[in-house]
């Protein structure tokens, strides 16, 4: 697991739909895309001294239990779930 630690944009956009499911932020595209940005694999690589493309560290992303996560469909992902903040 040499790239366990690698940030991808995909585990952003996982904690970003948390933090939807649980009413710390709003659903947004353009909120979706800042997230994605702060995970910057291209800056790990530079520091590591790698070039090129490593693979990404697990396919799955999530916790422990829940819905398959599909970062293009963060609204099906959340609707998946039975438990959530309440929208008021």
């Amino acid at each position: 697991m040499n790239s366990a630690a690698r940030p991808d944009p995909v585990q952003a956009a996982w904690l970003y739909a948390q933090m939807v499911r649980w009413g710390q932020a709003a659903i947004s595209p353009e909120a979706l895309r800042v997230a994605e940005a702060v995970f910057r694999p291209d800056l790990y690589d530079a520091a590591l001294g790698r070039s090129g493309k490593a693979t990404q560290a697990s396919d799955a992303i999530g916790a422990f239990a829940g819905p398959a996560f599909d970062a293009n469909d963060i609204a099906g992902h959340l609707a998946a779930f039975k438990i959530g903040r309440r929208k008021s």
